[in-house]
């Protein structure tokens, strides 16, 4: 018998679990297009959707805040300012908006 013709049996073992399901939002019914994690919490994050950016904290699973009709399309990005936590950017397909925490009103 040549080698060519003989048949290995490789192990391959199956893949660790890495990351386990730590919360779980049901009641979210938009489509999230991006998140961001607060810089100073473990426990608050910020997502945009259709037009909104919401504000939501993983104890409470539930929105906190939102600022609503921010873009005239789908929040694409978020981005906290480096400098001072108080502060972030959002963009959609044509506009680049920044707000504060602190006036929750408008950009």
């Amino acid at each position: 018998m040549s080698e060519s013709a003989v048949a290995k049996i490789e192990y391959k073992p199956k893949p660790d679990i890495l990351f386990e399901t730590r919360h779980s939002f049901q009641k979210i019914n938009d489509d999230v297009y991006c998140l961001s994690w607060f810089p100073n919490s473990s426990t608050e994050l910020l997502y945009g959707t259709d037009k909104y950016i919401r504000i939501c904290d993983t104890r409470e699973h539930q929105n906190l805040n939102h600022f609503e009709d921010v873009h005239s399309n789908q929040v694409l990005g978020l981005s906290f300012d480096p400098f001072d936590s108080r502060r972030f950017a959002s963009f959609s397909d044509d506009t680049i908006k920044v707000f504060d925490l602190r006036s929750l009103k408008k950009p």
